[in-house]
């Protein structure tokens, strides 16, 4: 498959002749969760590269830094790399997979949620932590800024539902489970569309 080895974040890629998997370890192999009626395994930011085709995955649930492919554009294993993940693409990519899952609605549904737990709360001003609701430009390009704001915002939905989890009263409204997202996100799940 690929040679395994450490992420770095900032994440820097080289590319390696075939295929370069950069610590896609076993959180890129969870077993799938069930939202929306799909089954999904995580989400996938996707950048097309002139010939090549470069791949995050970023995991639900247990937010580790993300993990990262570069393959050939024609590479068959693309479409296997792409299963079951809810697709965000660049606009470079968006042309060859589609537009992708709104990112930006996930930012949306945490706040949306932060205020229906506020408002389960009453006498008490709960603290959330700040969540950006657009990309920060990165260095290295469009790409970058995707997979960090994507691994930001999901960071900080753990963040909310660790925080949820201790107050008795939410734990009566949404249950004594964390949510691996927030309620009403993804509204519609997008798959990649091979071409």
């Amino acid at each position: 498959m690929g040679r395994l080895g450490r992420v770095v974040w900032p994440l820097r890629v080289v590319i390696v002749p075939g295929v370069l998997e950069v610590g896609v370890g076993q959180s890129a192999l969870e077993q799938p969760l069930r939202t929306g009626g799909a089954d999904m395994r995580g989400i996938v930011v996707v950048d097309q590269v002139e010939d090549r085709v470069v791949g995050w995955h970023i995991s639900i649930g247990t937010v580790t830094k993300p993990g990262a492919w570069v393959l050939p554009a024609d590479d068959p294993r693309i479409a296997r790399l792409l299963a079951d993940r809810v697709l965000v693409t660049t606009e470079r990519a968006a042309a060859r997979f589609g537009r992708g899952t709104d990112i930006g609605g996930l930012a949306f549904a945490i706040i949306a949620e932060t205020s229906a737990l506020d408002a389960a709360v009453t006498g008490e001003r709960m603290s959330w932590p700040r969540l950006a609701t657009r990309p920060t430009a990165a260095p290295t390009g469009d790409a970058q800024s995707l997979v960090r704001w994507v691994s930001d915002l999901l960071r900080t939905w753990e963040a909310v539902e660790r925080e949820r989890l201790t107050h008795p009263v939410l734990l009566a409204r949404a249950g004594a489970v964390a949510r691996a997202l927030p309620p009403g996100w993804p509204s519609r799940v997008m798959f990649a569309q091979v071409a």
